[in-house]
């Protein structure tokens, strides 16, 4: 059976992988990582290690399982925690 391959930009494919990741899934494999937004596990395999070069993932040496890193929290961090802004409220294209 062959899985049907979405056709995304660079950047969208690089934003989604560390979306997959949630309290349930926060250590996942590059095999797991290419199943969920549906790309290529090559294509999947390059974008984690640039990921991990900025320090947005990091790999686990002894599970060889990738988990979010610090520079994802930092982004966390900086996020306006104004209660009227909600999740959705997306920058319009312009």
């Amino acid at each position: 059976m062959r899985r049907e391959i979405h056709k995304h930009s660079s950047v969208e494919k690089a934003l989604k992988i560390p979306m997959t990741f949630n309290m349930d899934n926060y250590e996942l494999g590059t095999f797991e990582l290419s199943q969920r937004p549906v790309f290529h596990e090559t294509t999947t395999h390059r974008i984690l290690l640039i990921l991990c070069r900025h320090g947005f993932l990091q790999k686990n040496s002894l599970t060889r399982k990738f988990k979010l890193g610090t520079s994802a929290s930092e982004i966390g961090s900086a996020v306006n925690p104004d209660p009227a802004l909600k999740r959705g409220a997306f920058c319009g294209a312009g």
